[in-house]
This record gives structure tokens, sequence and C-alpha cells, in this order.
């Protein structure tokens, strides 16, 4: 349910629909009619979406497999390259998922903003590239994984052996 809403905020964003559940999260009030605040459970399920964010691709990246060298490996038998292979991807996918949260929520006043600044657009593919490319492939992977597309088109190929496993 959670990835609905995400890849719903994601297509929100740049087809601009009138509704972003994720913007609407984080820029609802945070007092009620009564001057109460619950400006804390609003923050708390600001995270909500955020969290799921960082556990669904955190374990995709902890599922990974670089030819069984790079694996992890249950009851403390992953060797320290692979530890330090999972916690470099790690690392590196914290930034990008806060920056797209950000994004997505429309903040634009965030300390992120100050430190990164915008994102640079590359100049030879426009300035709208990041907004409709990446979004777009989003969807076009939640699609052929939804559908098992991907495997049929290996397996067509004579490539099944890099096609998903179910039993894995």
């Amino acid at each position: 349910m959670l990835s609905l809403v995400i890849l719903y905020a994601e297509m929100a964003s740049i087809f601009d629909f009138k509704h972003n559940i994720i913007y609407d999260l984080v820029n609802a009030p945070a007092v009620d009619a009564e001057g109460s605040g619950y400006f804390f459970v609003q923050q708390l399920i600001c995270l909500i979406p955020l969290v799921y964010l960082v556990y669904a691709t955190n374990y995709g990246l902890f599922q990974l497999k670089v030819s069984n060298i790079y694996a992890l490996h249950k009851n403390h038998h992953t060797d320290p390259p692979c530890l330090l292979f999972s916690g470099m991807l790690l690392m590196r996918m914290s930034v990008p998922i806060a920056y797209n949260f950000l994004q997505l929520t429309q903040m634009e006043k965030a300390a992120i903003y100050v430190v990164m600044g915008p994102v640079a657009y590359v100049s030879f593919l426009g300035e709208d590239f990041n907004r409709w490319v990446f979004p777009i492939c989003l969807f076009l992977m939640v699609f052929l994984t939804a559908f098992k597309i991907y495997g049929r088109v290996m397996s067509c190929l004579g490539l099944k052996q890099y096609a998903f496993n179910a039993d894995d």
C-alpha cells in the first residue's frame, strides 16, 4: 500500500496532480480548531513514508549478490569486505533518499538545500530531465516488476540466469 502511495506521489510531482498525499501529510496544519497542537503526531506520521522508502531501498540493496562474492550471509558468516561494500551502498543511498523525499514534500526551506543546493541540471539534457525521466523510469521499473515482464524478456533472450529468482 505504501508503495502505491509513493508511486502516486512521484507521478503527482511530475504531472502536477491536485493532491499529493505526501505533500498533504507534511503541509497539514499542526494546530486543530481549538488551538491545541499535534505537531509531534504529524511528524511521526510524516516519518512513515520516509522509513518505508529507506527500508524498501536498503532491503533490495542488502539482497543484492554480486557473483556471490559481495553478499550478506546469515549467522555472522559475512566477511569484512562484504560488510564494507554493504555499508558503502547504505551510505550512498541515504542522501538521495532524503533528497527525493524532500522533493516529494515540496519543502523548499530545508537544511539539506543549504548544504547541497538544488540538483545541478546537465545542460545538454535540459532542465526537465530530472523532473520527467527519473520518475518515469521508476514507473517503468515498477510496471516491469509487477507484471514479471523482466523475467519473461530475459527468458526469451536466452538469459534466464539473469532473471529474478522467486526462491532466493
